[in-house]
């Protein structure tokens, strides 16, 4: 499978996990917000993706538990737009700047940087972000998922580099 192949279906699967939690977690009904809050927790924690739920205007609500355990931080030194010290430093201000974009425009966000591991080390992921509407069409949060891309980016660089040295 090539490199575009592999990111085609990592986007469609942070698109049908993100598709899958908006309708879990939104429910149908009254009775149904219950059950669904609680479906949402359980799929949210079943993942293998970072997942987590901001606010309309951008400030993050909720860090899934593989967030928590990939960065090594708790949640709550990290809701808000605390999160954003988790980024690579070389990242940050273009992300920040795609998130606010985002959430000013209530568009889609998909996009890529590097999160740092509690041990340090950076791995890129590809994240996801779409807007959950209320009845009126007000944005009323926002659900995101980040998949960890690391193996395909350095596959990438592997084939760029025999490219370079075969020309």
């Amino acid at each position: 499978m090539t490199y575009d192949e592999l990111l085609a279906k990592v986007q469609k699967l942070s698109v049908e996990n993100a598709e899958l939690l908006t309708r879990l977690k939104v429910g149908r009904d009254e009775g149904a917000q219950e059950a669904g809050e609680q479906r949402f927790r359980l799929l949210a924690e079943a993942m293998p993706q970072l997942v987590w739920t901001c606010k309309p205007d951008g400030r993050c609500d909720y860090l899934g538990p593989q967030w928590v355990a990939y960065t090594g931080t708790p949640e709550a030194e990290q809701l808000g737009y605390g999160w954003l010290e988790k980024l690579h430093p070389d990242d940050r201000d273009r992300v920040n700047s795609e998130w606010a974009q985002s959430a000013e425009t209530g568009t889609a966000l998909d996009t890529n940087f590097r999160i740092r591991r509690g041990d340090g080390v950076y791995h890129w992921f590809k994240t996801r972000a779409v807007p959950v509407r209320d009845g009126s069409g007000q944005i009323s949060e926002w659900f995101g998922t980040n998949t960890d891309i690391q193996a395909m980016y350095e596959a990438e660089q592997s084939v760029r580099a025999l490219k370079d040295g075969l020309e």
